[in-house]
């Protein structure tokens, strides 16, 4: 707050008491009476109150200049605000772009270059040995052996037994269709036979699928009536033609049973 130019405290307190009344927007008018009666302290007090006046109106004057720093940093704001948003644009169009070249590269070359090109290190890899399991499994597999036609071993009764129900074996060497079919839901499957021996002697066992040999067993049984089984356990996976094979002890075929298990394939 400005002060008078007198060191006497009445003149003080009339020139600050004009330069308040002045701010706070009262006329001359508005003088206190004691400073009224007093022509020297009157003096003061509107010199106090034209202070503040001047000091009002330059205080217009600054706010009706326009703040330049301002508008200048709105104005840098709003460039830069800009140029974020162009640059986001231009990476979206660059992207699509991108994605369009590699459809129309996918479109233009082989599905087989499409499969392995695109694929990652890894990928390949587990491609290249998934591969090799396959070739191998094709090296195992093995045509079905002929059927000796005199064998010492009779086989009385042969049969699947599955939760509770018995599916008998055919024992007839002709099964170009199936004697039973099997559904799948049955998952574990239980081959009980009956066999009659001269003598003593081993006979190997073999469920087959596909070519291949899926399991192995081994019997030794004595002369006369004796049984013999063998447990599989089936999957989904596994669908269609089955063969159970009964060997002697120099592993050659002597009866081969069939079924179907699941669906009607009979091409394994």
């Amino acid at each position: 707050m400005p002060i008078a130019d007198s060191e006497n405290p009445a003149h003080q307190r009339a020139f600050k008491t004009g330069y308040r009344y002045g701010l706070a927007g009262k006329s001359l008018s508005h003088m206190p009476h004691d400073i009224r009666q007093d022509a020297c302290l009157r003096d003061y007090f509107a010199q106090g109150w034209e202070v503040s006046q001047e000091d009002i109106n330059s205080q217009r004057l600054l706010l009706a200049k326009p703040n330049w720093r301002y508008r200048i940093a709105w104005f840098t704001v709003m460039v830069l605000g800009g140029l974020a948003t162009s640059g986001v644009m231009l990476k979206q169009i660059n992207e699509q772009n991108q994605q369009a070249n590699v459809h129309q590269l996918q479109n233009s070359i082989s599905p087989n270059t499409t499969a392995t090109g695109l694929m990652s290190d890894a990928q390949r890899a587990d491609m290249q040995f998934r591969a090799e399991q396959f070739a191998q499994i094709a090296e195992n597999k093995t045509p079905l052996s002929p059927i000796i036609p005199d064998s010492n071993v009779q086989i009385v009764q042969a049969q699947i037994r599955a939760q509770g129900q018995n599916f008998p074996l055919s024992l007839s060497q002709r099964f170009e269709k199936s004697p039973i079919i099997l559904p799948k839901y049955l998952r574990t499957l239980e081959f009980n036979a009956q066999l009659s021996l001269n003598k003593p002697q081993t006979i190997y066992l073999h469920w087959r699928y596909d070519g291949l040999i899926i399991q192995k067993g081994k019997f030794s049984l004595e002369a006369g009536l004796q049984s013999l089984s063998a447990t599989e356990l089936m999957t989904s996976a596994r669908q269609g033609r089955w063969y159970i094979e009964l060997l002697d002890s120099k592993q050659q075929v002597f009866k081969r049973m069939a079924f179907n298990y699941g669906n009607l394939d009979e091409n394994h």
